[in-house]
């Protein structure tokens, strides 16, 4: 039997078994018990624990305080019926045999689906990982933070496996415990306040359901300054209305939080059948993104609910597998690093860093880079990397920090194997904040070399080449494209004075022109200019000189295509910048749903399928827009079903997205369901009452096509659907 039980969860404790409490004569000392108990018997080597704990020192120093540290941990231990430490060579260890864990026993317990099992995973998880424990170490503060993050994951798992078994079985009582609990865990998940105000109708209790939405509303509104989600919202109206369906009584099975039987719950039918990835989820950005072709800079970020086993989405259009397959070949997230410098305005400085390493990662054609908008939904989220790896189906996660004072700048990147949360490499770097591109490039080829990414003559020099050479253009360009991603009028002009001043510093830095394109292209579909052929002079001017300055840059391409379709009409010539572009850029997810838009009208409409979905794939959590991108390709492949699904969907995110409802109702009219085109004929004329058939045509290409009978066909179907000539 072990001699001491060591405790993690929600503190720092270790106790000998007749319950005394062992002392540790240096926080260093517990902090070292502690990491070599996570995972218990994992060896170690010296140059990696000294570096660990001692981060600061010179390595001579650093293996002397290792040494002397160790003696400190025989020593308290010694307790234990022979060596508590193990070492093997250079290799240091504990004895699984010698020591009780209490995280061990709680991934062992909460891993399973047992609900006794589960309840006592619940009762040994008492709070975060080493709460309140101060490492005073930036490396030993990562791996925490990534260890509680982790553990915390895994309890919010577990259960939510507990509530659904809880709302199926045992009744609503025992099912509202394990609600409060993950509230108790993270107070800001809505599927689970949704499904506790369910709860509470099933109990009878609607003034208690209306008590908690209310509860979650003022939670967002203080904690993230944002509404609840629609289906919140209608739940709401519902309960007002006396509409809400309720959790059944007790002992009934729940629609909403039945465990599925020998796996995932089974989805709802759907007239599509989309890409096996494509998990239908409800987006947290309100923003209506009106023009595929502006994502680039907005970034419309998606946030995934997790609620599988929280929710049923009875009005969900696409329906699919749980998670996206495994490439053969090598691939990666890039997360979000962490901005530990002292002011939250530094965010912007971190963000920056890690979309640069997606950039230039995405280069790569042996290598599946996952895109921003999927990769940055996990920012600031307590999430186990072995789940990201799952949801997103890579074999490995990148993720690091930054530390920025002054002129100088502290970056530390971890590669981590996203099956077995296993280290593959890490590295610190301390810089002068001028070596802040060397460092990316440092970082991009570890990553190459630990993922043994085979790469084809000329792909080097590309995914090497630095964006900028000058470091206050660099800054100033973070800050523009901040100020883009808020998608006003205000912001849009700041990003462009800001890139001009990036231009002036750095004339040669390719990504300021793209970007420079890409703003004034927004302020035309927004209706932001008074000059909209100044601003399309101007957009044309900034991609040439993209295209012109690097001629291999996939993104310059995009937009130079992109641009030659929209305002030149000229298919051909725009599409074939949009293939180099998809050549060049092989992980750019945006450019190949931009060009599932365009293909279809060159009777490609099979390629246009395939570019999109694998748009999706790369963007698992994309943005609304790509729905639009998904029903402009089945239309074009004449896979009118499909195109139903994915334009209903775009529908229920963007209500007011006028080729979506068109789409839709070319949808219905093409496979005969005649009476749904006409009632989503209703629909266009409440958003536009002067809406014509022919006008449209002339003015909008985005439903046309060359081909003249099939122009003739859709144009006659709008007209059968009720639509104005």
């Amino acid at each position: 039997m072990a001699g001491v039980r060591l405790e993690l969860l929600g503190g720092f404790s270790a106790r000998r078994e007749s319950g005394e409490a062992l002392t540790f004569p240096t926080r260093k000392t517990r902090a070292l018990l502690s990491y070599l108990a996570v995972p218990l018997g994992k060896g170690h080597s010296r140059d990696k624990l000294a570096a660990l704990l001692w981060e600061d020192s010179a390595e001579e120093q650093a293996r002397a305080n290792l040494r002397q540290t160790l003696t400190y941990l025989r020593k308290a231990l010694s307790v234990v019926n022979g060596a508590a430490v193990t070492t093997d060579g250079d290799s240091v260890a504990l004895d699984s045999a010698a020591l009780e864990v209490d995280v061990a026993d709680f991934e062992r317990l909460a891993a399973g689906a047992d609900p006794a099992a589960l309840e006592r995973a619940d009762d040994l998880y008492k709070g975060d990982f080493l709460e309140g424990f101060d490492p005073r170490g930036e490396s030993f503060e990562a791996w925490q933070r990534a260890e509680r993050q982790r553990l915390r994951e895994l309890a919010v798992e577990a259960l939510k496996k507990l509530l659904a078994h809880h709302a199926a079985v045992n009744g609503s009582e025992r099912a509202v415990q394990a609600a409060l609990r993950l509230l108790a865990i993270d107070p800001l998940r809505e599927d689970v306040h949704r499904a506790l105000i369910r709860i509470r109708l099933g109990q009878g209790q609607r003034a208690l359901a209306l008590k908690q939405y209310e509860e979650c509303r003022d939670l967002l509104r203080r904690e993230l300054d944002t509404e609840p989600a629609p289906e919140t919202e209608e739940l709401h109206r519902e309960i007002r209305a006396g509409l809400a369906k309720a959790t059944p009584p007790d002992g009934a099975p729940s629609p909403a939080l039945s465990p599925p039987e020998g796996g995932p719950a089974e989805p709802k039918s759907s007239a599509m059948a989309a890409p096996p990835w494509t998990r239908s989820r409800k987006t947290r950005n309100r923003s209506m993104i009106a023009l595929a072709a502006a994502a680039i800079i907005i970034g419309a970020a998606a946030f995934w609910m997790t609620a599988a086993l929280m929710e049923a989405d009875e009005e969900s259009t696409v329906s699919t597998d749980l998670y996206p397959p495994l490439p053969e070949g090598p691939s990666i997230a890039v997360l979000p690093f962490i901005n530990l410098s002292d002011e939250a305005a530094q965010d912007y400085f971190a963000d920056g860093l890690a979309e640069d390493l997606i950039t230039d990662l995405s280069k790569l054609r042996g290598l599946l880079v996952i895109a921003r908008e999927s990769s940055f939904v996990y920012k600031d989220r307590a999430v186990d990397v072995r789940q990201i790896g799952r949801e997103l189906g890579v074999r490995h996660i990148l993720e690091g920090s930054v530390r920025k004072v002054g002129d100088r700048v502290r970056i530390t990147a971890q590669l981590i194997d996203a099956a077995s949360a296993d280290h593959v490499w890490a590295e610190r770097y301390d810089r002068p904040l001028s070596d802040v591109f060397v460092v990316q490039d440092e970082i991009r080829k570890e990553i190459v070399a630990a993922l043994d990414v085979a790469l084809v003559e000329g792909e080097q020099a590309r995914a090497w080449r630095k964006g900028a050479s000058n470091p206050e253009a660099y800054g100033l360009f973070l800050r523009a494209h901040e100020a883009n991603l808020k998608f006003t009028e205000a912001t849009t002009y700041r990003a462009i004075e800001l890139l001009k001043r990036v231009i002036e510093l750095d004339p040669e830095f390719v990504k300021a022109w793209v970007h420079l394109g890409w703003a004034y292209d927004m302020l035309i579909w927004s209706g932001w200019t008074e000059s909209p052929a100044d601003s399309e002079a101007l957009a044309f001017a900034a991609a040439r000189r993209a295209v012109e300055l690097d001629p291999d840059s996939g993104d310059a391409r995009g937009l130079l295509g992109s641009l030659t379709i929209n305002y030149q009409g000229d298919y051909e010539t725009g599409i074939a910048e949009l293939e180099k572009g998809m050549a060049l850029n092989p992980n750019g997810a945006d450019i190949h749903a931009i060009a599932a838009f365009f293909l279809p009208y060159v009777g490609r409409g099979d390629e246009a399928v395939t570019a999109v979905e694998k748009a999706l794939r790369l963007n698992p959590s994309p943005p609304d827009w790509y729905y639009s991108a998904l029903g402009s390709a089945y239309l074009g492949a004449r896979r009118y079903e499909e195109s139903i699904g994915a334009s209903r969907e775009c529908v229920a995110r963007i209500p007011d997205h006028m080729m979506c409802n068109l789409r839709l109702i070319l949808a219905y009219m093409a496979s005969g369901r005649d009476g749904e085109g006409r009632s989503q004929a209703e629909q266009v004329l409440q958003i536009d009452p002067k809406f014509s058939v022919s006008m449209h045509f002339s003015e909008y290409a985005e439903l046309a096509t060359r081909d003249p009978a099939e122009q003739r066909r859709r144009m006659a179907y709008l007209r059968d659907a009720g639509l104005p000539e």
